[in-house]
């Protein structure tokens, strides 16, 4: 059974990530991890992320753009949950999945900070229908072959 390592900011594809954990869920063949926002680096989260055998990075339409209480760009800063595990998963070499949820679009490059910057290379997978996930469940599963025995 694959343990997937689904990361998203809520207020960006909330809605999208819950159906799409069901439908995976559905499949049984996956184990399903999901994050507990906050800003708190401890070796919890880095266990979260090391036992993971794929790290789905779900990114909406806002995803560069969503801001702390201070207005500031969240993935910018090193203590937001979402830039913590995805560094980690890149430190560890985990094999990580984008997956663009409606008009979402990779960052480029210099959108990112330095240590995040080659999550701007990897091929991202489309979430075409965000109501009814299922056809592009099944396109997600035979992708997930390519790093895990799905």
């Amino acid at each position: 059974m694959a343990v997937l390592y689904v990361l998203y900011y809520r207020e960006d594809c909330g809605p999208a990530a819950e159906a799409l954990g069901q439908r995976l869920a559905q499949l049984g063949k996956h184990r399903l991890l999901w994050p507990v926002p906050s800003d708190a680096m401890t070796a919890a989260r880095e266990g979260i992320v090391r036992q993971s055998d794929v790290v789905l990075v779900l990114m909406g339409p806002q995803w560069l753009h969503i801001t702390d209480h201070a207005g500031q760009r969240r993935i910018m800063n090193r203590a937001d949950f979402l830039h913590f595990d995805l560094t980690q998963a890149l430190s560890h070499h985990k094999p990580i999945l984008p997956i663009l949820v409606g008009s979402g679009v990779m960052p480029a490059a210099q959108q990112l900070p330095a240590d995040l910057r080659a999550f701007a290379q990897i091929a991202p997978f489309h979430l075409h229908n965000q109501a009814d996930v299922t056809a592009d469940v099944i396109r997600l599963n035979i992708k997930l072959r390519q790093f895990v025995d799905a």
